[in-house]
């Protein structure tokens, strides 16, 4: 049996971490194994992504640094599990890095052969939120302020976080539902309650189980 992989993405604030560890959970107390997948979190790029954040990158080299940390999770325990049939759960994949990138001004076609390289998801969820929405839900986290990078400051310019938030993660959501009509992309209304969503994405891996 060949394994499943599965994207969740969307925008700051749509519950994106919380989904994964969920699934993620929810896999390995059953029959199927299954691994979780974060964007930034290869051991080969993790020190280049904070040093790029600290000296402000460029959009390219924000870009091609998020993608080699998914290069390198493919190649190092994506590609196993797979092959054993186990399940990969991606917290943010191809799609984030497309629509950051093109909410950042870089060139759609170059984005989208770029993240060629990565396997295609079995199954993308685009848990899709309104900024707003986003904001609201960030702003619970009292112990962890927006930052520079989440907020776009280095696209917006604008200094004052909350207000640039809304116009990146705008942006971000935008480029998000241009992909809808993909094959196998379905979008989630992550206003709706967290259970509500965790049912509706298990309803639809399960579909793509039998």
């Amino acid at each position: 049996m060949t394994g499943i992989l599965i994207a969740i993405e969307g925008n700051d604030g749509a519950g994106k971490t919380s989904l994964c560890s969920k699934l993620v959970d929810y896999f390995n107390k059953g029959e199927i194994q299954a691994r979780n997948i974060k964007f930034n979190m290869s051991e080969v790029t993790l020190d280049a992504i904070k040093k790029g954040k600290e000296k402000k990158y460029s959009p390219a080299l924000n870009h091609y640094l998020h993608l080699s940390s998914l290069i390198d999770q493919v190649d190092t325990y994506a590609s196993e599990e797979l092959q054993k049939g186990s399940i990969v759960v991606c917290d943010r994949y191809a799609y984030t890095l497309i629509a950051r990138g093109l909410a950042r001004g870089l060139n759609q076609t170059v984005l989208e052969k770029s993240v060629s390289i990565l396997p295609k998801p079995d199954l993308t969820f685009l848990l899709d939120i309104s900024p707003e929405r986003g904001l609201e839900r960030r702003k619970l986290k009292e112990n962890e302020p927006l930052t520079y990078w989440e907020a776009g400051v280095d696209i917006t310019k604008n200094t004052k976080y909350e207000e640039s938030f809304l116009t990146f993660q705008g942006d971000v959501r935008r480029n998000f539902l241009n992909y809808r009509n993909d094959p196998n992309f379905f979008v989630i209304d992550a206003d709706d309650s967290f259970e509500t969503v965790f049912n509706n994405v298990i309803s639809k891996v399960k579909d793509k189980l039998k």
